[in-house]
């Protein structure tokens, strides 16, 4: 029978129990700037990560069982490429974010890099905010263009790349995240060469040796052994001599994305037009903005809102100036007033550090996502003028910028549906700092099970009946369209049969038991997919058959002029279409769209 032991790891306590029968591990972590300990007893590995203080991933119950040791072994052997590793500087936490990507290994949570790095307590410490733009902008950048990264380091490390994982080189994870951190500065970052390769080696460096190293009386003062440490320095050196020409003569754009997806586009809008995309969605320069939409009462008049809109606009002309701590360079950079009336700033500093953000002045919202609240808000009041009576429902709501819209909207009332519980939270948070949150009914349910009912006074008394008169259905999707800010979605691959048939129940059923007749429907989508999108629509609209119980639906075309700026966005079948790189001047950068504005006539 094994003895209980207290181990104590970088400022992290652990807690081994083992039975007689079994071993079973289980772990509570105490991290304050430590960045990752393992607790290990025999051939088990339990990793733990500082995460605000908080293990992550979260402490886990792992049974060994004698019986399949030959298969347990393999997999802790896989395990234990995970280090003893200390987050000094920005580089190093680029560095263990894509470790730990790597290490996770699992399609679902692959290339989330950003979020490892933004939930890491060491990377939220940094009190200045350039290191914490530099260490996300090194991972989006790394990430991003990775495709072409391997592929420069295929051919600088002849036939050793990727380096080998096999337990002889029990480090490889690492070294390959140097690599490409190393690459993407180097090729892709305003960063000199010698200074990338230097610093970049330091990480490798500075990894601290294991605490069994130590218990055991090693003298060795780094955990990457020092031929490895050459050999990245080596290909770092031959990078910045012949990594610019391997770039421009091996490589190109679309070796960043899945190789299914970007036949995908092909069929979907040609050669020519998915190479103007993909050049938009890999433009960093042109995509380092954050667009604002304005939080303006819609009583406001023409002449109040744009007093309200220049006030907003000198308090962030003034932030560089003025406050140190935020957003510098944005006297730099112009403050765009694009056509919807939203705000585009210059990328830099902490946005909830931004003029007004705490009196809920304001928003974080993609030009593009504006457009399906502005296209259900025009529809509706055009047809009926006041809008005070009406009741209107945003599907898939969170984080809540399409309600805030439509709270905005002077609608009588507004139902905002979410079916994820944490993502409700996120919304409900959101509202309350714009202070709309008492203007708004959240419900957390799957839309495809919801429907509003309201009690209706009848001579033969009362019934209960469903009233809305208008829903957006923003459906889930692939998310291709946001991949400048999301560089994960681009590794989509064929399987999203699941995603499809999740929207088109939601939307049927949206057609078909939410929304009343004369009701205005907007489905849109954040996917540059047809099947998503287009397919969708040209479905459920050929499918209605009143017979059927089916609700029939028909297009209300969007016209030129009606969404100032997105003419050039209307397609044939007068729905709204928005490809980045397309629409030319400011707009030429934003997220991928579609909108489909449909009327529920029988």
């Amino acid at each position: 029978m094994l003895s209980r032991k207290m181990l104590i790891l970088h400022k992290a306590t652990a807690l081994i129990l083992i039975t007689s029968t079994s071993l079973w591990i289980t772990a509570k972590a105490f991290v304050s700037k430590s960045n990752s300990a393992i607790i290990r007893h025999s051939d088990c590995v339990l990793p733990i990560y500082a995460s605000s203080g908080k293990t992550q991933p979260q402490a886990q119950l792992i049974k060994h069982d004698k019986s399949s040791t030959k298969k347990n072994k393999s997999r802790h052997k896989r395990n234990q490429q995970q280090y003893y590793f200390r987050t000094t500087n920005t580089r190093s936490l680029a560095v263990l974010a894509l470790m730990q990507t790597s290490i996770i290994g699992n399609k679902s949570n692959n290339n989330k890099a950003v979020t490892h790095l933004k939930t890491n307590s060491d990377y939220t410490s940094l009190e200045d905010d350039r290191e914490k733009s530099f260490a996300r902008k090194l991972v989006s950048v790394t990430q991003s263009r990775l495709g072409q990264i391997d592929k420069v380091l295929t051919h600088c490390c002849d036939s050793n790349y990727p380096p080998s994982r096999k337990t002889k080189n029990k480090y490889s994870i690492m070294v390959q995240a140097a690599l490409r951190i190393g690459v993407a500065q180097i090729l892709f970052m305003d960063i000199p060469g010698f200074a990338a390769v230097k610093e970049t080696v330091e990480v490798l460096k500075k990894s601290q040796s294991s605490r069994s190293e130590l218990d055991n009386g090693g003298t060795q003062r780094h955990h990457v052994p020092i031929s490895m440490i050459k050999f990245t320095n080596a290909v770092l050196r031959k990078v910045n001599r012949e990594g610019h020409n391997i770039l421009q003569n091996h490589t190109c754009l679309t070796d960043n994305a899945s190789p299914w997806l970007v036949k995908e586009w092909e069929n979907d809008w040609g050669k020519e037009k998915t190479m103007q995309i993909v050049e938009q969605l890999f433009n960093e320069d042109s995509n380092d903005h954050i667009d604002l939409t304005l939080n303006l009462s819609h009583k406001l008049s023409d002449t109040e809102r744009d007093v309200e809109r220049g006030k907003l606009i000198r308090a962030f002309s003034n932030v560089g100036g003025n406050i140190s701590n935020l957003n510098e360079n944005i006297e730099d950079c112009p403050i765009l007033l694009l056509p919807n009336g939203s705000l585009r700033i210059k990328r830099n500093g902490v946005v909830s550090n931004w003029p007004f953000y705490e009196e809920g002045k304001w928003w974080v919202q993609d030009v593009s996502a504006t457009l399906p609240a502005i296209a259900l808000c025009k529809t509706l009041k055009e047809r009926h003028g006041d809008v005070s009576g009406l009741h209107v429902v945003d599907m898939c709501a969170a984080p809540g910028g399409k309600t805030a819209q439509l709270l905005l909207g002077g609608f009588g009332r507004v139902t905002a549906v979410e079916s994820n519980a944490k993502r409700s939270r996120r919304l409900v948070e959101n509202l309350k700092r714009l202070q709309l949150q008492d203007k708004c009914q959240v419900i957390v349910s799957k839309g495809q099970e919801l429907v509003p009912m309201v009690k209706k006074e009848e001579e033969e008394g009362d019934t209960l009946e469903s009233v809305v008169d208008g829903i957006l259905v923003d459906v889930p999707c692939s998310a291709t369209g946001t991949a400048s800010k999301r560089p994960d979605v681009l590794c989509k691959d064929s399987n999203i049969e699941h995603l499809i048939e999740v929207q088109e129940v939601l939307a049927n059923h949206c057609a078909d038991n939410i929304i009343s007749v004369g009701g205005v429907m907007v489905y849109a989508t954040c996917s540059l997919l047809k099947a998503e999108s287009e397919d969708q629509v040209r479905k459920l609209i050929n499918r209605g058959d009143e017979t059927k119980g089916r609700a029939v639906l028909q297009t209300i075309p969007f016209v030129n002029g009606e969404i100032k700026g997105f003419d050039n966005a209307i397609d044939e079948s007068g729905w709204l279409r928005v490809l980045p790189g397309t629409l030319g001047g400011d707009l030429n950068s934003c997220d991928g769209f579609f909108v489909a504005r449909l009327l529920r006539v029988e």
